[in-house]
C-alpha cells in the first residue's frame, strides 16, 4: 500500500511522530511519486529526525513506490548506483550481531516499501526493515561492459563531433548527487539529448562514479579560529523553520557570490529537466538567501534547513577555490550543447523542454537555424520572442516600469471615466520584481483593481485595447477572461485529481510593449511595427535574406489578423496586434518590453497581490504551508478549504480597507506572519 492507497497520509506537520534518528541514511527514490507527495514524504521524514539525503552513494537505505527487485535494481542503476544482489533470506540467517553490522556498512543498500513509514507511524515506533525490504545489496564499481554496451547502443547524430556523443545522458528524475558527484569533485559535465527510456549516466571514458569522492581540505588555524567565532543563529535556524515564506529573506546577502555559484547548478538541473534537483537546490538557495551572516564553515551550513551534505560540501570547495568558481558550474560555459540549450531557453515561450527538441530533435545550433530552418513550426510567441532576443533580455528600469504603469492606470481610466464616485477610483499596483526592490526587472507586472466590481469585470479586455489603438501594445499575446467568466469568484477547489495546478486564474494580458513616442515620428501611434521597419533578431540570419524572410512573415501575419484582432484578443490562447499607420516616417528605436496587466476585484486583492510579490520560492511554499497548516488552498483569486464540493471561500482579509491592510490580513491569517515584500526575496 502506498501514498495513494493511505488515506490521510501524514505530512510533516502532523504530531504524531516518532524518534527516526537512528535509522541509516535514506535517499527517496523519486520514480512515480509527484513533487507533492514528495514534500509529504520528505517533511514526515524530516520532522521525525531521520537522516535524509539527495546522493544515493552516501544513502544506506532507499524508500520508493517499488515491489519488485528487479524494479529495485533498475531504478538504483538509473540513479548511478550499481549493486549487487544479496539474498534476503541468507542475510535473515545470520546472527543479528552480524545483520548489524551488514546495515551499519555504508558499502551496502537496502530497498524498502514506502507503506513502512506509514505502518512505523501507526505502531508509534519503527518497524523492522524485514518484512518492507524489497532488496538489499553491496554497492559495486560501474561494469565496463555496460558502457561499452551503452556506446554500441547510441544514436549518431550527423555532423556531431565525438566530444559530443560521449557526453552525458540527462534524465529528468535524476537526484542531485547521485549522477558521478556532480556537485562535489567531478570532471567537467557534458550532455547529449534525453529520451524517455534512457537515464542520464556517466560517459565511458569518465571516472566510476563510486570511485569520485568530494575534494577533502584540511582545516587551517584560521578556519577554526572562523568557526569559533560563529555568531548565534536566527531564531528560524534554532527552530528548523523550513518554509520559506516563514522567514525574512532580503534581496541582498552576504552569501550571495556562494549562492550565485548554486544557482548556476540549478539552471543546468533546469536545462536537463531535473525538476527534483531544481526543487532541492531552490529551497537551499532559500534558506541560504534569508541567512543573515557570511557563512564561515560547513557545519554552518550544515545546521540551516534544507541545506545538507551536498551543500556543505560545494561551500567548502567554494571557500577553498582560487577564482570562487565551482567545477561542476563549469558545463553552462564550456559544455557547447548546454550553451546552445541554455541560449534556446532564453527566448521567450521556450521551455526547458521545448528548448531541448530544438536542439537534439532539430538539429539546430543557433537562432540563425531556427529562423531559416523552422520559422513555421514556432508558436506566435516563440517567433516574437526570437524577433525580439536581445530586447526582452535587458532590464528595464525601475522608473520606466513606474512610467509604463502610469500610462495603464491612465488608460484604466479612460475606459471607466466614473470609476471614481467611491473616492479612490480604480488603482494599479506594481507587483512582482520592482516590488521586491530589484534595480531592473525582465518584465512588468501590474495589478489593477477597484472596490465595485461592475469596474473590473472586462477591465482587462478594454484596457488593452485603448492601449492598443494609442500603439502602446505592439503585441497582445495572449488575454485570459477567465475571472470574469466566473463572476470574478474565488477559483473553486476541485480535488487533488484535477490535474496540474495553474499558476493564476485572474483576467490578465500578457502583451509587448513599445513606447510610441520617440524624436522624428509622425504619429502618437507609430511605432516599429508601424514604420514596417522590423528590426531582426540579436542572433538573427547574418544574410539579407533570411532577414527580410522574418520581417516578411511577421508583416504578414499581422496585416492578416487585423480583420479578426477584436475577436482573437478576447481568445484565452489568441494573440493580435496593433494598428498599422499609413505613413509613418520612421523606425521606433525605443525597446520592447513584457507586461503583465492582472485585475483583481477588491475583495481578494490582498491573495492576489502577495501571489503576485513573492519570489517563486517564497510563493511555492505558501501554498504548501497553507494546505499542510489549515488543509486551505491559496491562489491569487482567493482562498478555499479543501474540504466539500468546490470548497468552502475563506475569507482572511475583509477588514481591510486598503489593499495594503488586506495583504497584511491575509499574511497574518495563514500564519506566516507580516514581512515587506522586499523581505520574500528566496531567488
Amino acid at each position: 500500500m502506498e501514498v495513494h492507497d493511505i488515506p490521510g497520509f501524514p505530512d510533516a506537520d502532523n504530531e504524531d511522530t516518532i524518534d527516526l534518528s537512528s535509522c541509516p541514511t535514506i535517499f527517496v527514490l523519486p520514480t512515480h511519486i509527484s513533487l507533492e507527495e514528495l514534500h509529504a514524504i520528505e517533511g514526515t521524514l524530516s520532522k521525525c529526525g531521520a537522516p535524509l539525503t539527495y546522493d544515493i552513494m552516501e544513502a544506506r537505505l532507499a524508500i520508493g513506490k517499488v515491489s519488485h527487485e528487479k524494479r529495485a535494481t533498475l531504478e538504483l542503476r538509473s540513479k548511478g548506483l550499481w549493486t549487487e544482489g544479496i539474498t534476503i533470506a541468507a542475510a535473515m540467517d545470520e546472527p543479528a550481531q552480524k545483520r548489524r553490522r551488514l546495515d551499519d556498512d555504508n558499502k551496502n543498500i537496502r530497498v524498502i516499501r514506502l507503506s513502512w513509514i506509514h505502518e512505523s507511524l501507526k505502531a508509534k515506533k519503527p518497524l523492522p526493515f524485514e518484512q518492507f525490504t524489497v532488496y538489499e545489496g553491496h554497492k559495486i564499481s560501474k561494469p565496463p561492459t555496460a558502457s561499452l554496451e551503452k556506446a554500441s547502443s547510441s544514436t549518431t547524430f550527423p555532423g556531431r563531433c565525438a566530444a559530443q556523443e560521449t557526453a552525458l545522458n540527462q534524465s529528468p528524475g535524476s537526484s542531485i548527487l547521485g549522477r558521478a558527484r556532480g556537485d562535489t569533485a567531478s570532471p567537467s559535465m557534458k550532455f547529449i539529448p534525453s529520451s524517455p527510456s534512457h537515464r542520464m549516466k556517466a560517459t565511458s571514458d569518465s571516472p566510476s562514479v563510486l570511485k569520485q569522492r568530494p575534494k577533502l581540505y584540511r582545516a587551517s588555524t584560521s578556519d577554526l579560529e572562523e568557526e569559533a567565532s560563529i555568531p548565534d543563529p536566527p531564531e528560524w535556524v534554532r527552530n528548523k523553520v523550513v518554509y520559506s515564506c516563514c522567514r525574512s529573506t532580503p534581496l541582498l546577502s552576504p552569501n550571495a557570490e556562494f549562492i550565485d555559484q548554486l544557482l548556476k547548478i540549478k539552471k543546468i538541473r533546469e536545462l536537463t529537466l531535473d525538476e527534483v534537483g531544481v526543487r532541492a537546490y531552490s529551497t537551499s538557495i532559500a534558506s541560504l538567501s534569508a541567512y543573515p551572516y557570511k557563512l564561515k564553515s560547513p557545519e554552518e551550513v550544515l545546521s540551516l534547513p534544507g541545506c545538507e551534505n551536498r551543500i556543505a560540501n560545494l561551500f567548502t570547495e567554494w571557500k577553498h577555490s582560487k577564482d570562487g568558481i565551482l567545477e561542476s558550474t563549469l558545463p553552462l560555459t564550456t559544455d557547447p550543447a548546454l550553451r546552445v540549450i541554455q541560449s534556446f531557453h532564453n527566448i521567450w515561450g521556450v521551455g526547458a523542454k521545448s528548448a531541448r527538441d530544438f536542439y537534439y530533435q532539430k538539429q539546430w545550433r543557433d537562432l540563425d537555424d531556427i529562423v531559416e530552418q523552422g520559422w513555421d513550426a514556432l508558436s506566435r510567441v516563440q517567433q516574437i520572442g526570437v524577433k525580439y532576443y536581445e530586447e526582452f533580455l535587458t532590464g528595464i528600469p525601475k522608473e520606466e516600469t513606474v512610467s509604463i504603469a502610469n500610462t495603464i492606470l491612465h488608460h484604466a481610466k479612460l475606459v471607466r471615466p466614473d470609476s471614481d464616485f467611491d473616492g479612490e477610483g480604480v488603482e494599479c499596483i506594481i507587483v512582482g520584481g520592482y516590488r521586491r526592490g530589484k534595480e531592473e526587472s525582465g518584465d512588468v507586472d501590474v495589478i489593477l483593481t477597484h472596490r465595485d466590481e461592475r469596474v473590473t469585470s472586462n477591465l482587462v479586455f478594454d484596457v488593452v485595447a485603448s492601449l492598443e489603438q494609442e500603439g502602446w501594445i505592439t503585441h497582445t499575446l495572449a488575454l485570459h477572461l477567465t475571472n470574469t467568466n466566473r463572476d470574478q469568484q474565488t477559483l473553486p477547489y476541485r480535488g487533488e485529481s484535477s490535474g496540474k495546478p495553474r499558476f493564476d486564474s485572474l483576467d490578465k494580458a500578457l502583451v509587448v510593449w513599445q513606447d510610441p513616442n520617440f524624436d522624428g515620428n509622425s504619429s502618437s501611434s507609430s511605432s516599429s511595427e508601424d514604420s514596417g521597419e522590423m528590426k531582426s533578431p540579436p542572433l538573427a540570419p547574418k544574410e539579407k535574406a533570411e532577414e527580410r524572410k522574418i520581417n516578411e512573415d511577421m508583416k504578414r501575419q499581422e496585416l492578416t489578423s487585423q480583420d479578426s484582432s477584436r475577436d482573437t484578443l478576447a481568445g484565452e490562447f489568441g494573440t493580435s496586434t496593433a494598428p498599422i499607420p499609413v505613413n509613418p516616417r520612421k523606425a521606433n528605436p525605443n525597446l520592447h518590453r513584457r507586461v503583465d496587466i492582472i485585475v483583481s476585484p477588491f475583495r481578494t486583492i490582498g491573495c492576489a497581490v502577495l501571489g503576485w510579490s513573492g519570489d517563486t520560492t517564497f510563493e511555492r511554499d505558501l501554498r504548501r504551508y497553507a494546505k499542510k497548516m489549515h488543509n486551505w488552498k491559496f491562489d491569487s483569486s482567493g482562498i478555499r478549504s479543501r474540504e466539500g464540493s468546490g470548497g468552502r471561500i475563506i475569507d482572511l482579509e475583509s477588514r481591510g480597507k486598503t489593499w495594503q491592510e488586506r495583504e497584511k490580513l491575509v499574511m497574518e491569517g495563514l500564519g506566516v506572519g507580516w514581512r515587506p515584500p522586499t523581505e520574500r526575496c528566496t531567488r
